[in-house]
């Protein structure tokens, strides 16, 4: 059940999971909240869309974050969005089953649709 008057939180994960443990510290954050039954979304962009990438091979650092990416909706986390743009400016395609990729158009939507946003 969502808080009454909880505001809605977008979190933007947008660093590169190497060399950095922002992309990790993102998820400790989101999942809080979404605990405290928060209604919580992720944008992937910039330079994470490699966790998502549904081919070649993932770096050894980033399986760890690649599975903690794809157990979002057991803990409620439903939305789950790419920025489409970054992942084609970089040949990618979505691997991850609960995510949707989104046009320019709609993350600025998703921005506005949202009460916060939390980015790291």
């Amino acid at each position: 059940m969502t808080q009454p008057n909880a505001p809605s939180l977008l979190f933007v994960m947008d660093q590169s999971p190497s060399g950095s443990n922002a992309c990790r510290e993102l998820l400790d954050m989101l999942l809080s909240a979404a605990a405290f039954d928060i209604p919580v979304s992720l944008l992937i962009q910039g330079e994470s869309v490699v966790l998502a990438a549904g081919e070649g091979p993932q770096a050894p650092e980033h399986g760890k974050l690649r599975e903690q990416l794809e157990s979002l909706p057991v803990f409620g986390v439903s939305g789950i969005h790419l920025n489409g743009a970054h992942c084609e400016t970089r040949g990618l395609t979505c691997g991850l089953p609960a995510a949707c990729t989104l046009s320019a158009e709609q993350v600025r939507a998703l921005y506005r649709d949202h009460d916060r946003v939390v980015q790291l």
